[in-house]
């Protein structure tokens, strides 16, 4: 049996609400506190937006030796967010069947486990 004097947390603690309150309090505070709660939970999703929102810098080096000898480039390995996709670029310099002498951009997802 639980006790409704006990003190217990706001069940959206875990997006920020700190209120404490008795068990009994609970269902009351959750319902007078709905637009706070979806403030907590707007404020929460524009952070992890701004988390995924960043940007990559790859400096393609040597790019006219590697065109005139058949070479490629490939960028270090990346994450398009924390936890999410491993991905790595690679540069076809003096491109590759009907394409060549076009460069070409492919964008790979490396297998989990693999290595280069």
């Amino acid at each position: 049996m639980t006790c409704p004097k006990a003190i217990v947390a706001c069940e959206y603690s875990n997006i920020g609400c700190n209120r404490k309150m008795k068990r009994e309090e609970k269902e009351e505070h959750s319902r007078e506190s709905v637009e706070e709660h979806l403030q907590l939970a707007v404020r929460k999703i524009e952070k992890l937006e701004l988390k995924t929102i960043n940007s990559k810098v790859f400096r393609l080096t040597e790019f006219l030796q590697k065109k005139t000898q058949n070479k490629f480039w490939n960028s270090s390995d990346f994450y398009t967010s924390p936890r999410g996709y491993r991905m790595r670029l690679r540069v076809e310099c003096s491109g590759f069947g009907d394409g060549k002498g076009h460069y070409h951009l492919l964008l790979y997802l490396p297998r989990p486990g693999r290595i280069r």
